[in-house]
């Protein structure tokens, strides 16, 4: 692991591109503003963290397709579903029959969808609520709109990127850890 800190005018620039996300919530994005004067980035061999403040709040994949991409952590997607009720990015609800599969590692397949807490587009990062809807269990991105998923009802509708227990949300866990939150 390699920690480096971000500069105040990097960290500007990188919130500056995250802004016409349509999918990012407005108070994620204020937050991130709120804490740019100290951003530090955790580099690992598969990925790397981006924390604001006490919170690691983004991540890069180091893997084609993906490196280009700033994604919220799942941690980051929980602290504010607890905290707000709201979603940083579109949340869908699966079925208690999904929830397994999904923490096991499994992509999100079209007929576990249940409910949509806010429609998305193709290619948006999407978090996956557990059925009572207190927590969520994985961010992912979109394979399909929320429209195509409810008019088709079948296939894989979201690839599973950030779940609970993988190595990323226990490092995002040990990370909020050393900054004081948990």
């Amino acid at each position: 692991m390699k920690i480096q800190y971000l500069s105040k005018k990097d960290a500007k620039k990188l919130i500056e591109n995250l802004e016409h996300l349509e999918y990012l919530d407005r108070k994620f994005i204020e937050y991130l503003h709120d804490n740019r004067d100290d951003v530090k980035v955790y580099s690992f061999d598969k990925y790397d963290i981006f924390v604001f403040g006490p919170m690691p709040a983004l991540f890069k994949l180091h893997r084609e397709g993906f490196d280009r991409y700033l994604i919220p952590t799942l941690y980051a997607v929980n602290v504010f579903w607890y905290r707000h009720k709201s979603g940083i990015i579109p949340l869908v609800v699966v079925d208690e029959g999904a929830v397994k599969p999904i923490v096991n590692g499994a992509d999100i397949m079209a007929p576990g969808i249940r409910k949509f807490l806010r429609e998305f587009d193709k290619e948006w990062y999407v978090g996956v609520l557990e059925p009572n809807e207190k927590y969520v269990i994985a961010v992912g991105l979109s394979l399909m709109s929320s429209k195509e998923i409810q008019l088709i009802r079948k296939g894989k509708a979201i690839k599973n990127l950030n779940r609970l227990n993988d190595d990323l949300w226990n490092q995002c866990l040990e990370i909020a850890r050393k900054h004081g939150l948990s």
